[in-house]
């Protein structure tokens, strides 16, 4: 019976410079950390400050204390109600729905986007298109240490209208199609 032997997949010869590469980028990553989250950084740091800008940049290096989510309410003739957007939208990542990143949240048209395929999954979804949506942001502390963020109590909550459609407008998409 054979036994395997060690298959190495990087040749030898570029072993000794891919180490190095991988220590230079250590040593570039843990300086730019400590810039970013000394109150005083270092001189070079001061006196060059796009040096480091990869290695503090923002998605590394922001601590946001909060959590948030976004709620929608649609309303068809009638009062508001409310609308279960993750199922309208169910592909979810590992840190939550895409539309409740702030970049997306931020942003007039992506909002608008998100609120003309809203109605057109609402009129599939039910058979009836709604008059209007509107989308709320909800706020809470986040728990340390946990993956998954339940949410506080109602009045530690924070909420804030973000955006309004009426779903009879229309909105070119990026590539010029309509919904």
């Amino acid at each position: 019976m054979q036994t395997p032997e060690d298959q190495r997949t990087t040749p030898g010869w570029l072993r000794l410079p891919g180490l190095l590469l991988l220590l230079a980028l250590g040593t570039y990553s843990v300086t730019a950390f400590y810039g970013a989250f000394n109150k005083s950084p270092p001189q070079v740091v001061r006196k060059n400050p796009y040096l480091f800008w990869f290695g503090t940049w923002k998605m590394f290096t922001l601590r946001d204390p909060t959590h948030s989510m976004i709620e929608a309410e649609v309303r068809r003739g009638g009062p508001w109600e409310d609308l279960a957007l993750d199922e309208l939208f169910p592909y979810r990542w590992e840190s939550g729905e895409r539309y409740a990143r702030s970049s997306f949240r931020k942003s007039r048209g992506r909002m608008s986007t998100l609120a003309q395929s809203a109605c057109s999954r609402y009129e599939a979804a039910y058979g009836e298109r709604p008059d209007e949506i509107r989308f709320y942001e909800v706020r809470w502390r986040k728990t340390r240490g946990q993956l998954r963020q339940p949410r506080g109590k109602k009045k530690q909550e924070r909420r804030k209208r973000l955006f309004g459609w009426e779903c009879t407008k229309t909105r070119a998409l990026p590539e010029g199609t309509r919904f």
